[in-house]
């Protein structure tokens, strides 16, 4: 019943991850290529300005529009106006500003929805348990781990128990920065560029930092990070039915369940993505596709990796990997072979007794 109801949660591991490279391997040129976008698109602005703009905007307004009524911005608007924000800031976390924000620009709630539905359908991808997905301020009052801010909460029992035991594997690393950094992945998917995510990077930062063995410096920490971003960017293009019926579900304000089960009526029949990539990889495995679709070993490190761009190039690699094996098993004497051919050595050190 599990598989039939729940097929997508934990469906990609790390056999089956959508690029097949090393954090290293990620520079500018190979992130294009891989998502389709640039290191400024995926680089998130700051949450802060929005503050400082409106707070200066507003000044303005009241200065200008004070005296037009007859009284002193500076004695009467101004103090008052601080007061109120000082007062939401503090008591409700930005809750009021953020409603207003949300009435004056409805597209602010959407891009909200499209950062936290990525979050939500990575995690739900690598097995980690949604708890809850937090999309306003003032929903975020209740919940403290978010400073007033959307958020979703996932629960990963691994990292838990490694980061108690204060040894943390790279699998564990990888799983949680393709989870915190799918948000700037779906910003990115939807509007060219994200805006919303630097207290992401900034969780990537602080994690990654309190590694102690091995330590992470910062161009490891850049290299993680990058790697992360463009694992999510394809597996949401990867679920783009998945995710854009999680989208319209948290719009509509479902609760968690009627999520999950709106973003798993939309996976596609059969395979799941993920799983085919993994069982393609395996099959072709000690092998990698080169640029004119043939088959060659691949070294020792990528002796498993295989990365399946389009069907055409998965059918291309089990022809060229099937040919190739063929060609190994032609020239390897089968079992018979060998044993006739020990049979023959016996018999010709029995005669020679």
């Amino acid at each position: 019943a599990r598989l039939q109801l729940l097929r997508a949660f934990g469906s990609v591991n790390a056999d089956s991850y959508p690029a097949a490279v090393e954090p290293v391997d990620i520079d500018p040129p190979t992130l294009l290529k891989l998502t389709g976008f640039n290191q400024t698109a995926l680089t998130p602005g700051s949450n802060g300005n929005l503050w400082t703009y409106a707070g200066v905007g507003l000044a303005i307004f009241e200065f200008n529009v004070a005296p037009l009524i007859g009284i002193d911005p500076l004695k009467t608007l101004l103090p008052l106006t601080l007061g109120l924000i000082i007062a939401d800031r503090f008591l409700v976390n930005g809750a009021g500003f953020e409603t207003i924000y949300r009435a004056l620009f409805p597209q602010y709630r959407t891009k909200v929805i499209r950062h936290e539905a990525a979050h939500f359908l990575v995690a739900y991808l690598l097995g980690c348990p949604i708890e809850s997905c937090i999309l306003s301020a003032w929903d975020a009052i209740s919940e403290p781990r978010f400073d007033g801010q959307a958020g979703t909460v996932f629960f990963d029992r691994v990292l838990g128990d490694q980061m108690a035991s204060g040894s943390v594997k790279k699998s564990t690393v990888d799983r949680y920065c393709m989870v915190v950094m799918a948000g700037i992945a779906g910003e990115a998917l939807e509007y060219g560029k994200a805006e919303g995510g630097a207290s992401d990077e900034q969780a990537v930062v602080q994690f990654l930092g309190s590694i102690s063995s091995p330590p992470w410096g910062i161009d490891r920490i850049r290299d993680q990070a990058r790697w992360g971003v463009v694992q999510s960017v394809m597996l949401l293009k990867e679920h783009e039915a998945s995710y854009e019926a999680l989208v319209g579900a948290l719009e509509r304000g479902e609760p968690l369940g009627a999520c999950i089960g709106a973003l798993e009526a939309a996976l596609p029949e059969g395979t799941l993505p993920a799983v085919e990539r993994q069982r393609a990889r395996e099959l072709v495995a000690p092998y990698v596709v080169n640029s004119d679709g043939s088959a060659a070993a691949a070294p020792s490190s990528y002796a498993s990796e295989f990365d399946l761009t389009s069907k055409a190039e998965a059918a291309a690699a089990f022809m060229a990997a099937g040919e190739a094996r063929a060609a190994a098993a032609a020239q390897k004497p089968t079992e018979t072979e060998v044993l006739e051919a020990r049979l023959a050595e016996i018999e010709a050190k029995l005669k020679d007794l």
